[in-house]
């Protein structure tokens, strides 16, 4: 996101290169916020007029925390959207006091409440924290309650496949991920620089030695004699 003042120094910029009297561009920074305000406004307004959904769509919740400007504090920010048959639609991003399953229950109702659209969500879409799919307080069950129905659980592959892999990597490597950051990645970014990258092999991962070897070294991991039968089967493709 470009602020206010980094705005008002490329358009200034802009009209010195364009060879235009800069004095007849209303270029400060007040003057800027002023008008990107009242766009967003228009854009937000009109997108709310044209919002028609189906009879039946998908909610897409997910929380973020973010800042509220340049050096400012932060907040913590629900994003609210619609999907089905071809048509999605932003409906709010509301702030909300805390994340917890509670908080956003409250405000995903409030929003779908303000639109007039609770009866037309089918489907709900969130990702896999406890504060969504807690069986007790997390938002889906909260919601469900207090719109007085069940509705279509989505939880999020994405998240459903991380923990997955997380969990072979782990079993494979010896290394739990615990951050952004892997140690054997790091490794490899470090020793980046002085890898000769124009004499190099393409990597096929099904029929490497390699391959083979974490396999052997996630069957022994995992302590499963019932995989031995898998991993003769799949030494044999190299």
């Amino acid at each position: 996101m470009v602020t206010d003042t980094a705005a008002s120094a490329i358009l200034t910029a802009t009209a010195v290169g364009l060879g235009l009297n800069t004095n007849s561009v209303a270029s400060s920074r007040s003057s800027l916020y002023r008008r990107r305000t009242k766009a967003r406004v228009e854009q937000m307004e009109n997108a709310q007029k044209e919002f028609s959904p189906s009879e039946a769509v998908v909610i897409h919740i997910d929380t973020k925390r973010m800042k509220k400007g340049v050096g400012l504090e932060s907040e913590e920010r629900l994003a609210v959207t619609t999907s089905g048959f071809g048509t999605e639609q932003i409906v709010g991003v509301p702030v909300i006091p805390t994340g917890t399953g509670k908080d956003i229950a409250q405000a995903v109702v409030k929003l779908l409440e303000e639109k007039g659209i609770e009866n037309s969500i089918k489907g709900i879409c969130y990702d896999t924290t406890a504060a969504n799919s807690g069986i007790q307080n997390g938002s889906v069950v909260l919601l469900e309650k207090l719109i007085g129905r069940s509705l279509l659980r989505l939880p999020c592959r994405h998240h459903i496949l991380e923990l997955i892999l997380e969990a072979v990597f782990t079993k494979v490597f010896s290394e739990k991920s615990s951050g952004p950051e892997i140690t054997i990645f790091k490794r490899f970014q470090k020793e980046w620089p002085g890898i000769n990258k124009g004499n190099f092999t393409t990597f096929t991962f099904f029929t490497s030695n390699i391959f083979v070897l974490l396999n052997f070294r996630f069957v022994q991991r995992c302590k499963r004699p019932d995989l031995t039968k898998i991993d003769t089967s799949i030494s044999k493709i190299d």
